[in-house]
C-alpha cells in the first residue's frame, strides 16, 4: 500500500493510504450503527497516516490521485493544517 495525495476540488490535499471499511470504521466515520450494503458508500475511506485519522472523501469531491512525493504536505483548513 502506496501513500497517495487525494486532491479535492475545493483545493485540499489529503496525504493517506485508501483502505476497505469495516463495521466498527463505518461506526466511527458516520456515528451511527446503520447497515450499508458493501457498494453503498461513493466514495473512498482514507487512513490518513501523518494524522493518524480515518477520512471518507466522497468520489465528486476527489479531483486527482497521484502518489505522494517528499516535498507533499497536507492542506485541510478545517483541521488546522496548511496556510
Amino acid at each position: 500500500m502506496n501513500e497517495m495525495v487525494f486532491e479535492t476540488i475545493e483545493g485540499y490535499r489529503i496525504i493517506g493510504v485508501s483502505i476497505e471499511p469495516t463495521a466498527t470504521l463505518v461506526e466511527q466515520v458516520f456515528g451511527a450503527q446503520k447497515v450499508f450494503a458493501k457498494d453503498a458508500f461513493n466514495g473512498v475511506f482514507i487512513r490518513r497516516t501523518r494524522l493518524n485519522k480515518i477520512t471518507f472523501l466522497p468520489h465528486d469531491v476527489i479531483k486527482r490521485i497521484r502518489p505522494v512525493t517528499i516535498f507533499d504536505t497536507e492542506y485541510d483548513p478545517p483541521l488546522g493544517i496548511g496556510k
